[in-house]
């Protein structure tokens, strides 16, 4: 029975993504204010911590590589 909360009908969306051996989630990154505009940013799973990429800037969601972690 096909449903839509069958986590193997979600394709890539299902995987996770890690950044340095850490488990990531998606959140929504507002930095018009700075000039680096608004767009979907990386957090680390269960924490409110953001990634930080080598710039300074919050690293983007679709910058990082789905793993089989």
């Amino acid at each position: 029975m096909a449903t839509k909360n069958n986590p193997k009908n979600k394709g890539s969306s299902g995987e996770k993504k890690f950044f340095d051996g850490k488990e990531i989630e998606p959140i929504k990154y507002d930095g018009s204010y700075i000039g680096h505009g608004k767009y979907m940013a990386s957090k680390y799973a269960k924490t409110l911590e953001m990634v930080i990429g080598k710039d300074g800037k919050p690293v983007a969601w679709s910058d990082i590589e789905a793993s089989d972690k």
